[in-house]
Order: C-alpha cells, then sequence, then structure tokens
C-alpha cells in the first residue's frame, strides 16, 4: 500500500520521523511531502473576506496539484473555492494556484510559495511571501528575497507565526 503523509514544516520531524520509519518497517510505500504553506490558508480566507482575489504561485506543477488536494481537504476554514490551470475558469476561481506568474482571476495580492519569486511586484497590491522559518535555506532566500524587494523601494512588513497567531515583527 502507498501512502501519502503531508507535513508542514521540518519541525514537525519529531512526528513523522517515527511514524515513517514505523510504515517502511511494516514495508508500506511511503511518500513524505513537506508544504510550507500550512499557515496559508487562514490567511487566503482573511483574503477573501477582505473581498480580495488571490494568485498562489508555485514552483512545480507537482506543488499545485499538492496544495489544491490541500485546500479541498482542509477543515478550517471549510472552505476555500479555488482552482487551477487543470480544473480551468480562472475568472470564477477567487483562489487561483499556478506556476505562471500570472493572475487570470484578477488576483491583486500574491502568495510566493516555496521560493517562488514574482517579476511583477506592481501588479499586485499585497505580497506575501511564506516560507519554513525552521529551514535555514528557506530563511536565507527569503533574506535575500526581502533585501532585494527592499532595493526595489517595496514597503515591507515581516509578520511570524506564533503561539497567539500572526505577530508583527518588523
Amino acid at each position: 500500500m502507498k501512502i501519502l503523509v503531508m507535513f508542514g514544516s521540518k519541525s514537525d520531524a519529531n512526528i513523522y520521523e517515527p511514524l515513517k520509519a514505523r510504515l517502511l518497517n511494516e514495508g508500506h510505500e511511503v511518500d513524505f511531502r513537506m508544504i510550507s504553506v500550512h499557515r496559508g490558508p487562514e490567511l487566503l480566507d482573511r483574503t477573501l473576506a477582505a473581498g480580495q482575489r488571490a494568485l498562489v504561485l508555485c514552483r512545480s506543477e507537482a506543488l499545485v496539484a499538492e496544495l489544491y488536494r490541500a485546500l479541498w481537504e482542509c477543515e478550517q476554514p471549510d472552505w476555500l473555492p479555488h482552482g487551477t490551470a487543470a480544473t480551468g475558469d480562472a475568472d470564477l476561481q477567487p483562489i487561483w494556484i499556478a506556476t505562471e506568474d500570472t493572475a487570470p482571476n484578477g488576483a491583486r495580492f500574491l502568495f510566493l510559495v516555496d521560493g517562488a519569486e514574482t517579476t511583477r511586484r506592481d501588479a499586485f497590491s499585497r505580497i506575501f511571501d511564506l516560507f519554513d522559518g525552521n529551514d535555514a535555506a528557506a530563511v536565507a532566500a527569503a533574506r535575500a528575497r526581502w533585501a532585494a524587494a527592499r532595493a526595489a523601494g517595496c514597503s515591507l512588513t515581516y509578520w511570524q507565526q506564533g503561539s497567539k497567531g500572526w505577530e508583527r515583527k518588523g
């Protein structure tokens, strides 16, 4: 039996490593995948509540498919209407998940996931760069993106997910 296990970040290793070892020991084929946007559904929900549309920009079609599936299966919030190039009708989708740096759904909010980058900062009113703060390489890459955005004259704010929700850090 093939089992897919999706987890939020490398900081979940204390949970998924023993599980992975047990499943492999039992002879299962196991596919473990990290989805670094695990905090994203709350932000997407707030985006829709503000009357906005979102583009979730990914670096791979595999991640597009994973996020599409994850948004269908997430329990909180219970419904986030979304689509991809595979499902079509971009104009009807308030959340568009893609690898293309375009917003065919008219999104003004951009979510950069797993190191995705945009060359069209001016096309969006807000850009959210979501990354795993427990992954040193992801943090270094995010810092480089921050420096580039600052050099381009963007107004920047850093928020961090804490135990009591999102906290403004800078």
